[in-house]
């Protein structure tokens, strides 16, 4: 006896070349906005970095000193720190830990929820940064936050299998499966971070704060996001 089996499940997974535009979109972003820092002088990198990088200071500064020279108000940095990057090795992780799994995510969620998420994720990493140095005014940039949020909403389906991750039911955020590879990768960005590992060697500041915050935010709230989710309700 045959049984049935779902168009989804009967299409063989597209290659990473057809990753969904929404991601490319972004990646064509972070490349152009590194593009301008490169191409615009030390003076120009300085400026977007003063005004686009994330700043703990700048927003929680209540006085305003800190930024009464800002051309853009401080709470867009929760943002715009994520198109940001120190250089193309930099750029380049990002941009590739994003096309995996942000295709994955994309193809689950639509267009228009994955940018919601994006932007939660950002804006969570970025939060949680702020919180944790609220007198820094070391700038943090960089997409890492966001990119560990689609990583952490993706272990919500994922986890069950790489051949239709999305047509997966979702697990459940308390699962072992889940709460086992919550642990270990927020182990290994604890780890890596207080070491100061990139792919440039040992030594770099990495805020694994933000990236806490983006992961945890992507994991327990990608089902306010997930399609398949919404239309089974």
């Amino acid at each position: 006896m045959t049984g049935f089996v779902s168009q989804n499940e009967r299409q063989a997974p597209g290659p990473l070349v057809n990753a969904p535009g929404v991601v490319l979109v972004f990646i064509v972003a972070f490349v152009c906005v590194h593009a301008m820092q490169m191409l615009g002088g030390e003076g120009n990198q300085l400026w977007m970095l003063f005004n686009f990088g994330l700043h703990p200071l700048h927003v929680t500064d209540t006085g305003g000193w800190a930024t009464a020279w800002l051309w853009f108000p401080a709470w867009t940095k929760l943002v715009t720190h994520a198109f940001l990057h120190a250089d193309l090795t930099h750029l380049v992780f990002n941009s590739l830990w994003f096309l995996v799994f942000g295709s994955i995510v994309a193809r689950r969620t639509g267009t228009w929820r994955f940018l919601a998420l994006f932007l939660l994720t950002t804006v969570a990493g970025g939060l949680v940064h702020v919180l944790v140095y609220p007198q820094s005014m070391t700038p943090v940039i960089g997409a890492s936050g966001a990119v560990s949020g689609i990583l952490g909403a993706s272990f919500r389906f994922i986890l069950r299998g790489w051949h239709t991750p999305t047509d997966a039911p979702l697990l459940p955020l308390f699962s072992r499966t889940v709460l086992l590879a919550a642990l270990v990768w927020s182990l290994l960005n604890f780890a890596l971070g207080t070491i100061g590992f990139t792919p440039d060697g040992f030594g770099a500041l990495i805020a694994w704060e933000a990236h806490m915050g983006g992961f945890l935010a992507g994991l327990v709230l990608f089902p306010l996001f997930d399609r398949r989710l919404r239309a089974e309700s």
